[in-house]
């Protein structure tokens, strides 16, 4: 029998989770793990950091990507690694005609800029979208 994962979506309704939120649960979930290791010791914030990002890039040949560098995409996230928590979801409803979406606490996560734009900045999202298909 096929497990049925569940989310609660506000007001006491479950739904199915999607395979895109699984995916983003699951990298939201690698980072964190990824960066508490960096808390316990076993590994250096340069690392845990390189093996996110630069190490990740290297091995899907995404040759833009990874580092800060002259030439490259110019991603960055910052943040604060004893803030770092893995909150729980919460609904959200912000879309057009008020429709739902899923949304988390930034738990430590302070900016994230992709292409060198800020596209969120202490848990609010700038509205920039600089974003595009990996080449």
């Amino acid at each position: 029998m096929k497990a049925r994962h569940l989310r609660p979506r506000g007001e006491g309704v479950e739904q199915p989770i999607t395979t895109v939120e699984l995916f983003f649960d699951l990298v939201y979930v690698f980072a964190v793990t990824q960066l508490s290791h960096m808390i316990l010791g076993d590994l250096t914030v340069e690392q845990g950091v390189h093996q996110m990002t630069g190490r990740i890039a290297e091995v899907f040949g995404i040759r833009d990507r990874g580092v800060l560098a002259p030439g490259r995409a110019g991603d960055v996230v910052v943040f604060a690694l004893d803030e770092l928590d893995y909150r729980g979801d919460r609904t959200v409803h912000d879309l057009p005609g008020g429709a739902p979406r899923l949304t988390r606490p930034p738990g430590g996560f302070r900016t994230t800029a992709v292409a060198g734009v800020v596209t969120q900045e202490g848990g609010v999202v700038t509205g920039a979208r600089p974003g595009g298909p990996l080449s």
